[in-house]
């Protein structure tokens, strides 16, 4: 999955985006329990994609409806185990 948003996706949007002038590209990450999605969306933008549209920034909007973990995510502090590629 994260591979097709590295390659494909994200790409395809920037590139949208970027034609239609936007500054700004955002995602809505439903179901993103303690985050660390959101977060790996966010480093494949930063590695991948920014170099090409350095003008363009990513929101990401990451909601659960677990609140104790949406508090987890805020704080992005992860156990080493869960940050293997």
């Amino acid at each position: 999955m994260f591979n097709c948003l590295k390659t494909d996706v994200l790409p395809r949007m920037a590139r949208m985006l970027h034609g239609r002038g936007e500054k700004v590209a955002r995602i809505w990450c439903g179901g993103a329990s303690t985050g660390e999605e959101p977060y790996t969306v966010k480093m494949i933008w930063e590695a991948h994609i920014k170099s090409s549209y350095p003008d363009m920034t990513l929101e990401i909007v990451a909601t659960d409806s677990d609140l104790r973990a949406c508090e987890v995510g805020k704080h992005a502090v992860y156990e080493a185990s869960k940050l293997r590629d």
